[in-house]
């Protein structure tokens, strides 16, 4: 079974900062198209004016801590107050970053 996880990002955290200050998970989901729904539609407001990136990450359930990202889906805030996410390709300043459980 796969687990679909919602992390939104500050955009500019630097990669050190990133757990601790400038990310959060906002959703776990048990489909993909859920996790979907939840980003698109700004549900809950995760945007809330600073989370600019919102990742899905594809992650295996039942394995000792959290599991290895699978696959990701990366989307970018576009619009300000009024806008919304759309999906984007995985920025170069977190190509080095996985976002896990």
């Amino acid at each position: 079974m796969n687990l679909y996880l919602v992390t939104t990002i500050v955009s500019g955290w630097p990669e050190s900062e990133l757990k601790r200050n400038g990310s959060r998970k906002v959703a776990i989901c048990s489909k993909f198209e859920r996790a979907k729904e939840i980003v698109e539609k700004n549900e809950g407001d995760i945007w809330e004016t600073d989370f600019y990136y919102a990742v899905i990450t594809k992650v295996q359930a039942d394995v000792v801590y959290g599991g290895f990202p699978v696959q990701e889906w990366w989307y970018n805030w576009v619009g300000g107050k009024l806008g919304g996410y759309i999906e984007t390709q995985k920025p170069l300043e977190y190509e080095k970053v996985i976002f896990s459980f």
